[in-house]
């Protein structure tokens, strides 16, 4: 992924162009470069901007929504696990949940361009499939739910069959068992 490319696209990129901003540098840091990741935020941008300023604001607001979409993603996971360990068939749900992966990993690049619009049309996506995988799983779990309801009535309906098939066998040997009895005390 060629972060300098999104990085071009960015407020920063002119104050390069100037010499007042070390393209990197001024964000990641010299030695221990750090990843573009949402902490970076909370550190990064108050050294050269104010927190009450535009550019401050919006970038606290990327923040928050790379922090909310990680949650979201950390939870659709660990939902999708727990329903495949329950033994339900959560393969759709595994499918979209890779998809929002690759939508999160696509954020990470994009966040060079500073533009709140691309990352909240980005969180957009994934908030959508993180919802669809939370209606299907809900979904599946409510279906469950009215199959085993809709058994109760056909094992009370097989419990009044064995019962009542056991009560006419009992009914036709005792028949049979007098018949046997009478035609015995007739050929005696």
């Amino acid at each position: 992924i060629n972060e300098k490319k999104y990085f071009l696209e960015s407020p920063h990129a002119s104050l390069v162009e100037a010499g007042k901003f070390n393209e990197c540098i001024s964000c990641h840091g010299h030695h221990e470069v750090k990843p573009a990741h949402k902490e970076l935020y909370e550190t990064s941008c108050v050294k050269c901007h104010k927190e009450d300023s535009e550019p401050f604001i919006a970038g606290q607001q990327m923040e928050h929504i790379l922090r909310h979409a990680d949650g979201k993603i950390k939870d659709a996971n660990v939902l999708v696990k727990e329903v495949s360990e329950k033994g339900y068939f959560v393969d759709d749900e595994q499918g979209i949940l890779e998809e929002v992966k690759t939508e999160w990993l696509q954020m990470q690049p994009v966040q060079h361009t500073l533009s709140l619009a691309r990352i909240v049309s980005l969180y957009s996506k994934i908030e959508k499939s993180v919802d669809q995988i939370q209606q299907g799983i809900k979904t599946k779990q409510l279906y469950s739910k009215w199959r085993k309801i809709a058994l109760i009535p056909i094992w009370i309906f097989i419990l009044l069959m064995m019962y009542a098939l056991s009560a006419k066998y009992k009914l036709l040997k005792a028949e049979k068992d007098k018949r046997k009895k009478d035609n015995d005390g007739k050929e005696s």
